[in-house]
């Protein structure tokens, strides 16, 4: 029977981990564990097809790490933690064994299509050090940043780390080669207690170590980008003040291009708190040192826009997309440093895309969107999408709008972009389809979606249907008399004139008698069924809420003349001439000058194309008749010129009972025909 082989921890002989098919150098996998059960297998699993030995030192696990490390292979070392990263880290040096060093965390993992890729590269260079990107996962892994990392060096040459947080590898006088190989980054992707736990952590030692060196400005630095991260922007603005302050006469140091991130955190704390000239002062300073730089350039853009300067918005945004273009080419012209918004290209294209829109270049705007929305990642695509669909609303782009709304999904979040599409397919009389955005709307706010509904089928002429919409929005909010009024005129003009009465009269209970729209309607209702002693009272009540009506002025006018009320008629009609800025130079002393003004009444409307006030207006000049003939003759002329030839044959006809032998009436009778006949 086999005995058992014991996991032992840093004792015993090197154990070589070498993959058969791996040829070259041997390289050791070095790294400092603690606790880190969840993230620890999918790390060493990634890693497993490159290095020849895995090396780790625990800091105090009291968890499954040490077990799962020892299910790779790994050589377990333990040290009390000593809140030094550097120190451990170093540790770990020490015990490797390979011709190369791998550095890794427990929370991170190696791309697989890295794996060749570092393989082949040390089979054909000689280099010192090799630098790779870091992606790093943020906010639920909406979006990563990237910084390129020196990772993989040379053993035995004297390499080592320094700084108790953000530990960094001193790579000074080496040969440094850069390598597009990948290392995902979990570690920032944190919530809640966890996230805040980290972050503290962290900013204690980076204020311990600043206590130890106050003028030390990597230390100074990451403190800056450690208040950033949590928010603390005027400590972060300040904490980066100093870092520049620090470098003030030092250009040689100043334009390390690691300070570039500086100034990207100074920029954006600023912008931050809304003091945009401190921040764009700064990003012009900043670009004078780093005149490649992705994070300032996009910062400069995204101020400009701010300040409605669309040009240099644009120009600067062309600028970031080549500086993004040269660090994938050349990485290493940018040396070792963190690029926050250099895969954020997704808002680069939306920047470009709303300074295209506010200067009118709309195809050009549109595709910028495009591009955005198609590079946002999945999480975040559809918080874009609605952005985008209200910047294009706002520079009156309507139809354009409605084509990104209408690409949301119907959920809480959206609700107000699937209102504002399905309003707009209305206002575009685009009914239908505003009639389906408004059913997926029922599931979220059944109130409005029943409501808005009910209109959109009024236009359609569907009443029966409309009527049962305002029904269901009824049930949701007994109390909304806006939907009681429209449902009423939905019953009413579906035939049910009682049922709409009733709703009618229920609205204004629930207004306290004060809805104007439901008095209109009762009004004319009351009107068309002849009862004018209750359609009066009740025009004059709509009237007190709605005084500049004319419509409603002038349907009074006319209850007031069927009801022989002369002096009442004399008052609105002074009232109507007054809404229509017509000066009442008449003197009234017979029916029929009264008869004339309203047929002035009837000119003005007709010259504002209000056509249905017109009708009305006319209307009355005839039922107080007779008016003048020469006025009746220069209104028959203003119709047939707006080419209304059926009204102008309605005032001819009037004119033609006052004198039926005049000639000029009858000359224009005979053209009205003849137009009518064209």
């Amino acid at each position: 029977m086999k005995k058992k082989k014991k996991n032992t921890l840093g004792t015993g002989p090197v154990h070589i981990l070498r993959p058969k098919h791996n040829q070259g150098p041997l390289i050791s996998a070095c790294m400092i564990v603690k606790n880190e059960e969840h993230f620890l297998p999918q790390c060493l699993r990634s890693i497993r097809d490159l290095v020849d030995e895995i090396v780790i030192v625990d800091t105090g696990s009291t968890d499954n790490t040490i077990q799962i490390a020892g299910r790779f292979g790994a050589r377990i070392y333990r040290h009390p933690w000593e809140n030094d990263f550097s120190k451990h880290r170093n540790q770990s040096l020490s015990y490797a064994k390979g011709d190369w060093i791998f550095v890794i965390d427990a929370d991170e993992k190696l791309d697989p299509a890295s794996v060749p890729l570092v393989r082949n590269f040390l089979a054909k260079h000689n280099p010192e050090v090799i630098s790779v990107y870091v992606r790093s996962y943020m906010d639920g892994g909406k979006y990563y940043n990237e910084a390129t990392s020196p990772r993989l060096f040379k053993n035995n040459i004297g390499m080592k780390y320094s700084g108790i947080v953000h530990n960094q590898l001193d790579c000074a006088g080496r040969v440094v080669a850069f390598l597009k190989a990948v290392i995902w980054h979990y570690g920032y992707d944190l919530e809640g207690e966890k996230k805040q736990k980290k972050q503290e952590r962290t900013l204690n030692l980076l204020l311990r170590q600043s206590e130890a060196k106050p003028d030390h400005v990597p230390t100074i630095h990451h403190l800056a980008v450690s208040y950033f991260a949590q928010e603390q922007y005027e400590k972060a603005y300040k904490t980066a003040l100093k870092v520049r302050s620090l470098l003030k006469d030092d250009l040689v140091k100043r334009k390390d291009s690691a300070f570039a991130w500086t100034y990207f955190i100074l920029v954006a704390s600023l912008a931050e708190m809304q003091r945009f000239d401190e921040a764009e002062g700064l990003c012009r300073e900043g670009l004078q040192f780093f005149k490649d730089s992705v994070d300032l350039h996009f910062c400069m853009a995204f101020i400009s826009l701010g300040r409605n300067d669309y040009h240099r918005a644009l120009y600067h945004i062309d600028k970031y997309f080549l500086c993004r273009q040269e660090l994938a080419l050349a990485p290493e012209k940018f040396g070792f440093v963190v690029f926050e918004k250099a895969n954020k290209v997704w808002e680069a294209y939306k920047i470009k895309g709303m300074a295209l829109a506010y200067l009118d270049r709309k195809a050009e705007a549109l595709e910028a969107f495009e591009k955005s929305v198609t590079l946002a990642p999945e999480t975040i695509k559809d918080i874009f999408i609605s952005s985008i669909g209200k910047v294009l609303y706002r520079k009156g782009f309507e139809q354009e709008a409605i084509y990104f709304w209408e690409q949301l999904p119907a959920t809480k979040e959206f609700e107000e972009d699937l209102k504002m599409s399905a309003l707009l397919l209305m206002k575009h009389k685009k009914w239908p389809k505003a009639v389906q955005r408004l059913g997926l709307l029922a599931g979220i706010n059944p109130r409005e979606a029943f409501y808005f509904k009910g209109l959109a089928l009024m236009e359609m002429g569907d009443y029966k249907k409309a009527a049962d919409c305002f029904r269901q929005a009824h049930k949701v909010d007994p109390n909304w008399e806006k939907n009681l009024v429209n449902w009423g005129a939905a019953l009413e003009r579906s035939g049910s004139v009682e049922a709409a009465i009733k709703k009618y009269k229920q609205a204004l209970e629930v207004a306290g008698g004060k809805d104007s729209m439901a008095h209109k309607n009762l009004g004319y209702i009351y009107v068309k069924q002849g009862k004018l002693d209750l359609a009066i009272p009740c025009l004059e009540k709509a009237i007190k809420t709605a005084p500049d009506d004319v419509h409603l002025h002038l349907t009074l006018a006319r209850s007031y003349l069927e009801a022989a009320e002369i002096e009442q008629l004399v008052a609105v009609c002074d009232k109507i001439l007054h809404l229509l800025d017509i000066p009442a130079s008449l003197v009234l002393d017979s029916i029929s000058q009264l008869a004339n003004l309203f047929l002035v009444i009837a000119q003005r409307l007709l010259d504002r194309q209000d056509l249905a006030c017109f009708d009305l207006a006319f209307d009355v000049a005839k039922l107080l008749g007779p008016a003048d003939a020469d006025r009746l003759k220069s209104l028959a002329r203003s119709a047939s010129l707006y080419n209304e030839y059926n009204r102008a044959a309605g005032i001819l006809e009037t004119a033609l009972i006052l004198n039926p032998k005049d000639p000029e009436v009858m000359e224009l009778i005979k053209s009205q025909i003849k137009r009518l006949q064209h």
